[in-house]
């Protein structure tokens, strides 16, 4: 599925819908796998994988893995196939590269997903939005004025149809 670089922290793997396949998570060597691999599924918990700890959930037929990080060495995402694969969302955040000399080291910046708003109307076909704040790592402010790209992609509007009224 893809691959998170050394260095990786605040990493999230999960699936997008309910499937009877299983993440797995491998080293560069082919043979080592660090969770459900050479024909072994491992059940809910911690593992240890490239130097960081994961936690695993399958709850029924849908799996995420988590963990803070920093992972020591690249690691491999793959999927086990068992029938249609529905997607698999990943993230991670990457520290940018400065020089211990560096005065004035770049900050690290990350979009942080929050919930989504009501809907526009009580009855009918409507709008909600998808919120993100752009995050500095380790402080709990909204840091608006410092965004240097544009929101990511792939959250913002859902159309939502409610038929009851009294929501």
């Amino acid at each position: 599925i893809g691959l998170i670089p050394e260095g990786a922290w605040d990493i999230l793997i999960e699936e997008v819908a309910e499937a009877g396949n299983f993440l797995a998570l491998r080293s560069d060597n082919p043979s080592k796998y660090f969770l459900n691999g050479g024909w072994t599924i491992q059940w809910n918990g911690e593992y240890k994988a490239a130097g960081a700890v994961f936690i695993y959930k399958r709850t029924g037929h849908l799996e995420n893995l988590t963990s803070p990080g920093p992972t020591m060495e690249p690691l491999w995402i793959q999927l086990l196939f068992q029938e249609t694969n529905p997607g698999v969302r990943y993230e991670y955040t990457v520290r940018q590269n400065f020089s211990e000399d560096d005065d004035n080291p770049r900050l690290v910046y990350f979009w942080k997903y929050g919930s989504w708003t009501e809907c526009s109307i009580t009855c009918g076909r409507g709008k909600r939005l998808g919120l993100a704040s752009q995050k500095l790592k380790g402080d709990l402010s909204d840091h608006i004025s410092f965004c240097t790209w544009t929101k990511p992609n792939g959250f913002g509007t859902a159309y939502h149809l409610n038929t009851d009224p009294s929501l």
